[in-house]
Protein backbone atom coordinates (compact mmCIF):
# COMPACT_ATOMS: atom_id res chain seq x y z
CA UNK A 1 0.00 0.00 0.00
CA UNK A 2 1.30 3.36 -0.65
CA UNK A 3 0.87 6.83 0.83
CA UNK A 4 -0.36 8.38 -2.44
CA UNK A 5 -4.62 9.07 -2.21
CA UNK A 6 -6.00 7.16 -4.94
CA UNK A 7 -7.89 9.32 -7.75
CA UNK A 8 -11.63 10.04 -7.11
CA UNK A 9 -13.93 8.57 -9.32
CA UNK A 10 -16.53 11.05 -10.42
CA UNK A 11 -19.98 9.53 -11.31
CA UNK A 12 -20.66 11.92 -14.28
CA UNK A 13 -17.47 11.46 -15.97
CA UNK A 14 -18.91 8.17 -17.74
CA UNK A 15 -22.07 9.79 -18.26
CA UNK A 16 -20.43 12.90 -19.86
CA UNK A 17 -18.49 10.76 -22.10
CA UNK A 18 -20.50 8.56 -23.49
CA UNK A 19 -22.72 11.85 -24.57
CA UNK A 20 -19.81 13.14 -26.27
CA UNK A 21 -19.45 9.97 -28.32
CA UNK A 22 -23.03 10.26 -29.03
CA UNK A 23 -22.68 14.07 -30.16
CA UNK A 24 -20.07 12.76 -32.44
CA UNK A 25 -21.56 10.03 -33.85
CA UNK A 26 -24.37 12.67 -34.42
CA UNK A 27 -22.55 15.57 -35.69
CA UNK A 28 -21.49 14.23 -39.73
CA UNK A 29 -25.25 13.46 -39.54
CA UNK A 30 -26.89 16.82 -38.78
CA UNK A 31 -24.16 18.46 -40.83
CA UNK A 32 -24.92 16.85 -43.89
CA UNK A 33 -28.89 16.16 -43.86
CA UNK A 34 -29.72 19.30 -41.46
CA UNK A 35 -27.23 21.84 -40.61
CA UNK A 36 -29.65 23.56 -38.13
CA UNK A 37 -29.83 20.20 -35.79
CA UNK A 38 -26.28 21.32 -34.86
CA UNK A 39 -27.91 23.83 -32.44
CA UNK A 40 -30.34 21.40 -31.41
CA UNK A 41 -28.12 18.37 -30.94
CA UNK A 42 -25.55 20.68 -28.72
CA UNK A 43 -28.75 21.75 -26.57
CA UNK A 44 -29.39 18.30 -26.23
CA UNK A 45 -26.44 17.53 -24.82
CA UNK A 46 -26.26 20.45 -22.64
CA UNK A 47 -29.64 19.34 -21.39
CA UNK A 48 -28.46 16.17 -20.46
CA UNK A 49 -25.63 17.30 -18.95
CA UNK A 50 -26.89 20.06 -16.81
CA UNK A 51 -25.49 18.02 -13.63
CA UNK A 52 -21.73 18.14 -15.00
CA UNK A 53 -21.91 22.47 -14.87
CA UNK A 54 -19.56 23.40 -12.97
CA UNK A 55 -17.73 27.34 -12.84
CA UNK A 56 -14.22 27.57 -11.37
CA UNK A 57 -12.24 30.73 -10.77
CA UNK A 58 -10.72 29.59 -14.23
CA UNK A 59 -14.11 29.98 -16.19
CA UNK A 60 -15.03 33.45 -14.45
CA UNK A 61 -13.70 36.02 -17.12
CA UNK A 62 -15.13 34.12 -19.93
CA UNK A 63 -18.65 33.96 -18.20
CA UNK A 64 -18.82 37.62 -17.09
CA UNK A 65 -17.90 38.31 -21.26
CA UNK A 66 -20.89 36.06 -21.62
CA UNK A 67 -23.03 37.55 -19.28
CA UNK A 68 -21.97 40.79 -20.36
CA UNK A 69 -22.89 40.11 -24.22
CA UNK A 70 -26.14 38.61 -23.06
CA UNK A 71 -26.86 41.75 -21.24
CA UNK A 72 -26.04 43.73 -24.17
CA UNK A 73 -28.41 41.70 -26.15
CA UNK A 74 -31.79 42.24 -23.82
CA UNK A 75 -30.57 45.46 -24.01
CA UNK A 76 -30.33 45.81 -27.05
CA UNK A 77 -33.95 44.52 -28.01
CA UNK A 78 -35.15 47.77 -26.85
CA UNK A 79 -34.30 49.80 -29.66
CA UNK A 80 -35.09 46.62 -32.55
CA UNK A 81 -38.19 47.21 -34.98
CA UNK A 82 -39.11 43.81 -34.09
CA UNK A 83 -41.14 42.83 -31.23
CA UNK A 84 -42.40 39.78 -30.97
CA UNK A 85 -45.85 38.85 -30.23
CA UNK A 86 -45.49 36.17 -27.90
CA UNK A 87 -42.76 35.76 -25.38
CA UNK A 88 -41.32 32.42 -26.27
CA UNK A 89 -40.21 34.05 -30.01
CA UNK A 90 -38.15 36.78 -28.12
CA UNK A 91 -33.97 36.37 -28.89
CA UNK A 92 -33.39 37.17 -25.17
CA UNK A 93 -34.83 33.87 -24.12
CA UNK A 94 -33.68 31.92 -26.72
CA UNK A 95 -29.90 33.47 -26.06
CA UNK A 96 -30.37 33.10 -22.38
CA UNK A 97 -31.56 29.56 -23.15
CA UNK A 98 -28.50 28.64 -25.27
CA UNK A 99 -26.08 30.41 -22.90
CA UNK A 100 -26.61 27.88 -20.01
CA UNK A 101 -27.18 24.82 -22.18
CA UNK A 102 -23.97 25.15 -24.36
CA UNK A 103 -22.32 25.83 -21.42
CA UNK A 104 -23.19 23.03 -20.09
CA UNK A 105 -22.24 20.74 -22.97
CA UNK A 106 -19.24 22.53 -22.32
CA UNK A 107 -18.55 21.66 -18.80
CA UNK A 108 -19.40 17.75 -20.07
CA UNK A 109 -16.90 17.63 -22.31
CA UNK A 110 -14.30 18.73 -19.36
CA UNK A 111 -15.60 16.79 -17.54
CA UNK A 112 -15.75 13.57 -19.53
CA UNK A 113 -14.05 10.46 -19.27
CA UNK A 114 -10.43 10.58 -20.77
CA UNK A 115 -10.84 7.60 -22.91
CA UNK A 116 -14.34 8.20 -23.52
CA UNK A 117 -13.00 11.50 -24.69
CA UNK A 118 -10.70 10.35 -26.70
CA UNK A 119 -13.09 7.86 -28.65
CA UNK A 120 -15.15 10.44 -29.03
CA UNK A 121 -12.60 12.88 -30.71
CA UNK A 122 -11.66 9.63 -33.28
CA UNK A 123 -15.45 9.14 -34.21
CA UNK A 124 -15.66 12.64 -34.87
CA UNK A 125 -12.48 12.82 -36.86
CA UNK A 126 -13.75 10.21 -38.86
CA UNK A 127 -17.14 11.00 -38.86
CA UNK A 128 -16.38 14.58 -40.44
CA UNK A 129 -13.55 12.78 -43.10
CA UNK A 130 -16.09 10.29 -44.49
CA UNK A 131 -18.27 13.65 -44.52
CA UNK A 132 -15.27 15.19 -46.72
CA UNK A 133 -15.66 12.28 -49.28
CA UNK A 134 -19.38 12.73 -49.38
CA UNK A 135 -19.23 16.01 -50.01
CA UNK A 136 -16.87 15.78 -52.71
CA UNK A 137 -19.26 12.57 -54.34
CA UNK A 138 -21.89 15.00 -54.59
CA UNK A 139 -19.89 17.41 -56.19
CA UNK A 140 -19.30 15.08 -58.29
CA UNK A 141 -22.55 13.85 -59.12
CA UNK A 142 -24.76 16.72 -58.29
CA UNK A 143 -26.33 15.90 -55.12
CA UNK A 144 -27.38 12.39 -56.18
CA UNK A 145 -26.90 10.85 -53.65
CA UNK A 146 -28.62 13.73 -50.73
CA UNK A 147 -31.73 13.64 -53.59
CA UNK A 148 -31.94 9.84 -53.38
CA UNK A 149 -32.23 10.24 -49.98
CA UNK A 150 -35.08 13.17 -50.09
CA UNK A 151 -37.16 11.06 -52.65
CA UNK A 152 -36.82 7.98 -50.59
CA UNK A 153 -38.20 9.78 -47.47
CA UNK A 154 -39.87 12.85 -48.04
CA UNK A 155 -40.76 14.35 -52.03
CA UNK A 156 -39.52 14.33 -55.14
CA UNK A 157 -37.11 17.45 -55.74
CA UNK A 158 -36.54 19.56 -58.70
CA UNK A 159 -32.55 19.47 -59.17
CA UNK A 160 -33.00 23.21 -60.72
CA UNK A 161 -34.42 24.35 -58.04
CA UNK A 162 -31.61 26.32 -56.45
CA UNK A 163 -30.35 27.44 -59.58
CA UNK A 164 -33.88 29.07 -60.17
CA UNK A 165 -34.25 30.35 -56.53
CA UNK A 166 -30.68 32.23 -57.01
CA UNK A 167 -32.08 33.37 -60.28
CA UNK A 168 -29.28 32.05 -62.08
CA UNK A 169 -31.58 30.21 -64.63
CA UNK A 170 -33.84 32.18 -66.24
CA UNK A 171 -35.96 29.44 -68.43
CA UNK A 172 -36.82 27.45 -64.90
CA UNK A 173 -40.44 27.55 -64.57
CA UNK A 174 -41.12 28.45 -61.06
CA UNK A 175 -42.83 25.96 -58.58
CA UNK A 176 -46.53 26.80 -57.69
CA UNK A 177 -46.62 29.05 -54.62
CA UNK A 178 -42.93 29.78 -55.19
CA UNK A 179 -41.69 32.85 -53.53
CA UNK A 180 -37.91 33.00 -54.99
CA UNK A 181 -35.91 35.97 -55.93
CA UNK A 182 -37.35 37.36 -59.16
CA UNK A 183 -35.79 36.00 -62.77
CA UNK A 184 -34.17 38.69 -64.86
CA UNK A 185 -33.35 37.72 -68.22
Amino acid sequence: MTDAAAPLRDPLSKWCGWLMVGAAVLSPVCAWLGPLAFAVLVASVGLLALPSVRMTDADRPALVILFAALIWAAVSTTWTPFHPKHPQDGAIIKLTAELLLYWSAICAARRSDPRLARLAAGILAWGFGVLGLLLVAEAVTGGAIYRAIHVAFYEPIRPDLPWYMCGLKSNATPPSGSTGFAVRS
